[in-house]
Parts: C-alpha cells; structure tokens; sequence
C-alpha cells in the first residue's frame, strides 16, 4: 500500500501545534495505535473512551 501525505498544521496532534517537518511529504503513515490492546488510534480518529495514566517513578 502506498500513501503519501504532506504534514501540515490541520493534521498534528502536538499539544505545541508546530513542527519542523511541515509542509514534508512523508510516505509511511501511522493507520492504527493499540496501547495496551486498545486500538486508539484508527484511520485518522481517536478513541478517548479509555485513557492513560500517568507513569510514576520512585526511588528504589
């Protein structure tokens, strides 16, 4: 399969809502994201009915 896109700002998800890359033609494109067996991410939609948590780190 084979898909091009140009990254522009309509179609970032940065919280910064900028990249160095825009206006780039990319040929590898992310369809779906599974996170712990949850898909998502699926064809450009997200899925927010089950979100993260944040990692903790502590002292060993």
């Amino acid at each position: 399969m084979k898909r091009t896109k140009t990254i522009q700002l309509s179609n970032l998800f940065y919280i910064c809502s900028w990249s160095t890359l825009e206006g780039a033609y990319i040929q590898a494109l992310s369809i779906n994201n599974l996170l712990n067996i949850h898909l998502v991410y699926d064809e450009g939609k997200f899925d927010e009915s089950q979100i993260g948590q944040r990692l903790l780190f502590g002292s060993f």
